[in-house]
């Protein structure tokens, strides 16, 4: 049975503002130790890292699906594109 788009939306959300609530309690509790505050910049710097590799590998992915695409152009230059609009 399908469920209902609208339904799976709200689950998400509340999946969502329950694990931001229970982020928010963490870093409360750890807040209050000096030994947390030092995980936390060390999970920050994680993060940030993670991040930055993650953009890093969308852009290879944009470049190497860009550059398959010109590759595919010059092996069959006369075949036509299927974005283009006729009149």
């Amino acid at each position: 049975m399908v469920e209902n788009s609208l339904l799976i939306k709200l689950r998400q959300f509340v999946i969502l503002a329950v694990l931001l609530a229970a982020a928010a309690i963490a870093v409360a509790v750890l807040a209050r130790f000096r030994m947390g505050l030092i995980v936390l910049r060390a999970g920050f710097a994680v993060f940030n890292v993670l991040s930055f590799f993650y953009c890093l590998s969308l852009v290879g992915q944009k470049a190497w699906e860009t550059s398959a695409r010109i590759a595919n152009a010059f092996r069959h230059p006369a075949k036509e594109s299927s974005n283009v609009e006729c009149n």
